[in-house]
């Protein structure tokens, strides 16, 4: 992107926007409210069910928020991908991010 257009919009109307939680687990009221503002977005707004699962503090073990990770990045009908919450969890899920594997689930094209 150059900065002769950096007033153009990343995301087009319509746009599939998933929402993943590499870190800690996010309330369904929070969800609720995210999707009811997105509706005058254009964007078409969607949570990960792994966004509510709770693992102690977590949206799940390190290993199941990595595989959420790697199959919403391969997801080609996914056009941009939104972390619900960051944290440390974050850090700790990218070591089991099996890179080989999503390379190969991505067809060996960066996303």
């Amino acid at each position: 992107m150059t900065l002769s257009n950096m007033d153009q919009p990343l995301l087009r109307d319509g746009a599939s926007v998933r929402v993943i939680a590499p870190s800690r687990w996010i309330e369904k009221s929070v969800a609720d409210d995210v999707l009811k503002q997105s509706e005058t977005s254009g964007l078409d707004v969607s949570f990960s069910e792994q966004c509510f699962r709770q693992h102690h503090q977590l949206a799940g073990d390190d290993g199941e928020r990595a595989r959420e990770f790697e199959q919403v990045m391969a997801d080609p009908s996914v056009d941009a991908v939104w972390f619900g919450r960051g944290g440390y969890g974050a850090g700790r899920m990218m070591e089991h991010v099996d890179w080989s594997r999503l390379t190969a689930l991505c067809g060996g094209q960066a996303r």
